[in-house]
């Protein structure tokens, strides 16, 4: 994440005058979007992995607690989640 920030940081440097002010909007839009896209291919890339092993463990978690409504979402996912938040407990 440091190397994308340097990079978009030195694109936005060029965008701007001596004052600090934007005077190329579009260069400067364009950097930024660049920043976004390359931050979420990174999230993606190196979260993803770690998904799965997150939602285990907080389904494993959630299984040593009593069951109530509003925790069965987590314990079956495949279930209808519109269903769930709507739900009335018994």
């Amino acid at each position: 994440m440091a190397i994308i920030d340097r990079e978009t940081e030195s694109a936005l440097d060029a965008t701007r005058d001596r004052y600090g002010r934007t005077v190329h909007q579009r260069a400067s839009a364009t950097a930024r979007d660049r920043r976004t896209q390359a931050a979420l291919a990174t999230y993606a890339t190196h979260l993803t992995e770690l998904g799965h092993q997150l939602l285990d463990a907080a389904r494993s978690s959630l299984d040593q607690l009593p069951k109530v409504p509003h925790t069965a979402a987590w314990r079956n996912p495949h279930r209808n989640q519109k269903a769930l938040s709507h739900a009335r407990p018994a």
